[in-house]
């Protein structure tokens, strides 16, 4: 990011004295909602969400599958591998919360952190995110 701009569709930014992490307030919801989030620790960029504990499972999966976690199959076709994401289904995700700790890897959430934040306010799991590197 230059200095004395925001990016296109950017309301500003947090730089964190702790770490030095930047956290965008983007331009699709008010800024008191990503505030919100901000002081809640959810991140704005892309993030692995790892999975603590299941409570309530019916309710952990229905949530995931909102997130929209997604895995990527290799393909090889005139001489180019292809990566093509495609989403997790119900079982896939269920199969993976079976060996606790989940990792559900590189989630863009900022859509998503109203669906993350009912999961952990209603308690159907306990769940950490952690930003990945740039």
């Amino acid at each position: 990011m230059r200095f004395g701009g925001n990016a296109p569709g950017c309301n500003g930014i947090i730089v964190s004295k702790a770490d030095g992490s930047v956290f965008s307030l983007g331009s699709a919801f008010p800024v008191e909602r990503d505030l919100r989030f901000y002081d809640r620790g959810f991140q704005s960029d892309k993030v692995d969400l790892v999975v603590l504990e299941v409570v309530d499972w019916p309710g952990t999966v229905e949530a995931l599958l909102e997130v929209g976690p997604q895995t990527i199959e290799l393909s090889y076709e005139s001489g180019t591998v292809w990566r093509l994401p495609r989403p997790l289904t119900e079982d896939e995700i269920r199969q993976r919360l079976e060996d606790l700790p989940a990792i559900f890897g590189d989630l863009h959430i900022y859509f998503k952190f109203e669906v993350l934040a009912r999961a952990e306010d209603d308690g159907l799991c306990r769940f950490t995110m952690l930003k990945r590197p740039d």
